[in-house]
This record gives structure tokens, C-alpha cells and sequence, in this order.
């Protein structure tokens, strides 16, 4: 939370006090607010925790580091997620249905306004590449609003401070094989302080995120995909050259020659590259699951 004096006390008394009989614990992280967000949302009954790093990562796990819970449940301190839905996200957790919910926007109710075409736009694409690299069918992978299991959570490589961390632990999730629900919310337009997101700039990072994180749980996708991309491109040069050969009986352009060999070689290289960062990332993978099953831990 960083400046949401208008609308963090409400946040928290929407905060249902238990779902399905277990106890709810609000806890608010304000990240330097310069306002009287701390002050509000200790009144309105939530407990108070500061974090001096700025972004939105940072102020996650500052959370989950200070309290101890079964069930980890995050949502903004601007009240456009509805926290009186807090149930509609744990409630799958607790039921054995689900291991990480997110509240899907794109799938329930969007308050016209609230979102820019600029976002939407932003968010669609993120999601579409999402599906098309991780094979999943995830309509909101950028959603505030998730609930996930601790044990679930642990399992999770987090080092996003930004908020490049909502699609980290999305992409992790995936990759790891856990079990990611969708559930219906709707979203509200932002009253008072003003979106501390950057469409442009936060949109290129989380882009950025993405790629690198894809190439970090499915390395082979990204190099086969590149390799193929290089090698397609040769064909142009090639088919040059074969022009050349049967019109004129003689290659005039070595060059084109040059060319489609130097890409042909690199996507080669690129298919090589890929299937040695398997072989790491499948090692690294192993060693994790030897190590949880030494400690005791459950493997993920």
C-alpha cells in the first residue's frame, strides 16, 4: 500500500473476519506512504507492517514474512478489487479445488473506466502469450487479487520487487505444475490517489518478465522457436540463390550464399542452446525435489 488514505480503511472492514470458519488476519504493508494510510487502516482493524523497499513485490513478501498462515490471500489498498470476494478466492484453497486462485477482472464485471484501453490491450497480450508459450488458458494473469496455498507458495522462485510479481508467480505456478483456478471478480475505478502503475514503462517490464521467466521454466520453447525462426529466414536467400541458378545457370550473389548459411548454422546453435538449457533447468529440478525430500518438506 503507498498513499491510499481514501480507500484502504474501507478495504479492510470489507475484509470478511473469517471464511469458512477459519479466522481472517488483515494485515496491511504500507511501502512509505507519505499520507494517513498507515493511521486508517489500523483503526479500521488491520494490523500495521512497513516495508522501506519500494514496489509491490517487495511489500508481498514483506507480508507473508511477518504472518503465518495456511492460506495467503493479496489485494490492493485502492478498493477496485471487491475484499468482501475474499471468500470466493480462499474458499477453493480450502477445499481441495485449487492450490492458487486469481481473481479474473476479464471474466467478471469491469466498471466502464476503470480500466484504460491502454491496459486492457496490454493485459490481453500478456495473456494471449502466456497461453500460446506456458499452455494455459488464463484469462487474467496480471490480477491483484490471488489467494494461494503456503505450502504452494514456498515452492515459488519470487525475486520480482515490482509488479512484475503478479505474473512471476503466475509463470512459476505453471511451470510447476500447480493446480490455478480462475475465479470471476469484478473491478471498480480508483477513487482518490492516482494509479501508480506506468502503462507503458511497467507494461515493457512486465513483457520483459515474461520472456525471461518463459525461457527460465521451458528453455527449449523460446531456443526451438528461435531456431526455427532463423532457419525460416534462410529459406529467403536459399530461394535467391536457386532463382539465380536455374535462370542464369551460375550463383551472381555469394553473399545471399553467406547469408543463408551464417542463419542456418545460428539456428542450429539455437536448437543446441536450448536443449543444453533443458538439460540444466531439468537438472536444477531434480536437485530441488532431492533436497525437499531430504529436509522433509513435500515436493511440489
Amino acid at each position: 500500500m503507498l498513499n491510499e488514505e481514501e480507500t484502504v480503511g474501507q478495504v479492510v472492514m470489507d475484509l470478511p473476519p473469517t471464511v469458512q470458519g477459519y479466522p481472517v488476519v488483515k494485515l496491511v504493508v504500507d511501502n512509505n506512504s507519505t499520507d494517513r494510510s498507515a493511521e486508517i487502516a489500523e483503526k479500521a482493524g488491520a494490523r500495521v507492517v512497513f516495508e522501506n523497499r519500494r514496489g509491490k513485490g517487495a511489500a508481498m513478501m514483506r507480508g507473508v514474512q511477518t504472518v503465518a498462515a495456511d492460506i495467503y490471500a493479496f489485494i490492493d489498498g485502492d478498493a477496485t478489487y471487491p475484499a468482501r470476494d475474499l471468500e470466493k478466492i480462499v474458499s477453493p484453497i480450502i477445499n481441495g479445488q485449487a492450490e492458487m486462485v486469481v481473481g479474473s477482472r476479464l471474466q467478471g464485471q469491469i466498471e466502464k473506466g476503470s480500466l484504460t484501453f491502454l491496459n486492457r490491450t496490454g493485459n490481453r497480450i500478456v495473456n494471449w502469450l502466456l497461453s500460446k508459450m506456458m499452455d494455459t488458458n488464463m484469462t487474467d494473469s496480471l490480477s491483484g487479487f490471488r489467494g494461494i496455498r503456503k505450502e504452494s507458495l514456498e515452492g515459488l522462485v519470487l525475486f520480482s520487487g515490482t509488479f512484475g510479481i503478479e505474473i512471476e508467480m503466475t509463470v512459476e505456478a505453471v511451470a510447476r505444475g500447480l493446480r490455478v483456478m480462475e475465479i470471476p471478480i469484478s473491478y471498480r475505478k480508483r477513487v482518490g490517489s492516482r494509479s501508480k502503475l506506468r502503462p507503458f514503462s511497467d507494461g515493457v517490464l512486465v513483457l520483459k518478465n515474461l520472456l525471461f521467466l518463459v525461457m527460465h521454466a521451458k528453455p527449449f520453447y523460446v531456443f526451438s522457436r528461435m531456431a526455427l525462426a532463423l532457419i525460416g529466414a534462410s529459406l529467403v536467400p536459399i530461394g535467391y540463390v536457386l532463382y539465380e541458378k536455374l535462370v542464369y545457370g551460375e550463383i551472381l550473389h555469394l553473399p545471399s550464399v553467406v547469408l543463408s548459411t551464417l542463419l542456418i548454422i545460428s539456428g542450429i546453435l539455437m536448437l543446441a542452446l536450448g536443449m543444453l538449457a533443458e538439460l540444466i533447468t531439468d537438472t536444477r529440478r531434480r536437485v530441488e525435489f532431492l533436497v525437499k525430500k531430504l529436509s522433509g518438506q513435500r515436493p511440489q
